[in-house]
């Protein structure tokens, strides 16, 4: 490979591609080669089988960076089991032990170190809401000023990695589905498979609402949501029966309506949603996880304010001002009926 050659990730990609494109148990990236087998045996011939392509194309591999016969290693800055992938503890010690920076800049590199493995945290678009907003309008070099809000993300976005979860080894005859939900500031959605009995994670995906999405209505958002979603994980949806999770029920009936849409953004979203699936299902809040998490967090809030809603209702029903309020107005409700229809028949 001559140096300085601008396409040369590329062509050398291509040349690894057409070395073991026959080789269905190899993932090579450059000059990483993976191989994956089910059993010891499977791995031997899998390994004779890459070392003899290699050969044939004139390739050499160095040894002392190599491993063999091991049941976990680290590809590409993951940790790679037969269980799944996750981050590797030594990218989560240097993110975690990353100090508070002190300009643009090097908030900048704190949220692509983030961003890198945003795939195994859910709403993670939202927990840096402030840190992203802390980059509007700012320059490289200039210092930042920081608030009790910003101090909290970034601890949070910490705390989202440290906790970050194992996603499973996606398989080609297990059922999908794809969960999207949408609050005031982002959206979210997480794709599963149904293997063994129960749903496996595969990956999250989050984004923030741009200035003008935040103003759509909460249908907008839920279908912005889903197409957005569907168009990240495009790789893996493409040819594939999967079925739509959403809380929002309106959406569910967006694909058989018959009358016409308000607005061309709609027509665009719901077409390109339709190209992939248009098996759409409502599921309820406490049945939906993603959904379910925000909802739980928001009554964890309300309870730890001391706000009890029953008691509330109970005290307001059993209210003497609460219910003279409601018969003054229903008294008030009555006397205008009355008024308006006189005055009804007075025109005739």
């Amino acid at each position: 490979m001559p140096f300085g050659l601008k396409s040369a990730a590329q062509t050398f990609q291509r040349l690894m591609d057409s070395v073991l494109q026959e080789i269905d148990s190899a993932f090579v990236y450059l000059d990483d080669i993976l191989i994956a087998s089910q059993t010891e045996k499977e791995h031997m011939d899998d390994l004779k089988a890459v070392f003899r392509r290699l050969i044939d194309h004139g390739l050499v591999i160095r040894l002392e960076k190599c491993l063999f016969g091991v049941s976990s290693l680290e590809f590409l800055g993951h940790q790679i089991s037969k269980k799944g992938s996750s981050p590797t503890q030594a990218k989560v010690k240097v993110i975690q032990t990353f100090p508070q920076p002190s300009t643009v800049k090097g908030l900048q590199e704190f949220l692509g170190m983030i961003n890198f493995y945003h795939r195994f945290l859910p709403n993670i678009a939202a927990t840096l809401s402030p840190l992203y907003g802390a980059l509007k309008s700012s320059k490289p070099r200039q210092e930042l000023v920081w608030s009790q809000e910003m101090k909290q993300a970034f601890l949070n976005g910490k705390t989202a990695l440290a906790n970050a979860a194992m996603l499973v080894h996606p398989c080609t005859d297990c059922p999908l589905a794809l969960t999207s939900d949408a609050s005031d500031v982002a959206v979210g959605a997480v794709l599963e498979q149904f293997n063994k009995g129960h749903w496996q994670l595969l990956a999250f995906f989050s984004r923030q609402l741009r200035k003008a999405e935040i103003k759509y209505s909460a249908f907008d958002r839920e279908l912005l949501g889903v197409y957005l979603a569907i168009r990240h994980f495009r790789f893996m949806l493409e040819g594939r029966n999967f079925t739509i999770y959403t809380d929002h029920k309106p959406l569910v009936h967006a694909m058989a309506k018959t009358t016409e849409l308000w607005s061309a953004r709609q027509q665009r979203h719901l077409s390109a949603i339709s190209e992939f699936s248009t098996d759409i299902a409502h599921v309820s809040g406490k049945n939906n996880i993603v959904a379910d998490c925000l909802s739980r967090s928001r009554t964890t809030n309300a309870v730890s304010l001391g706000i009890d809603y029953i008691a509330m209702a109970r005290a307001q029903a059993a209210s003497i001002d609460v219910q003279a309020y409601k018969t003054a107005f229903t008294c008030t409700r009555d006397y205008q009926y009355k008024i308006e229809r006189a005055r009804t028949r007075a025109c005739v």
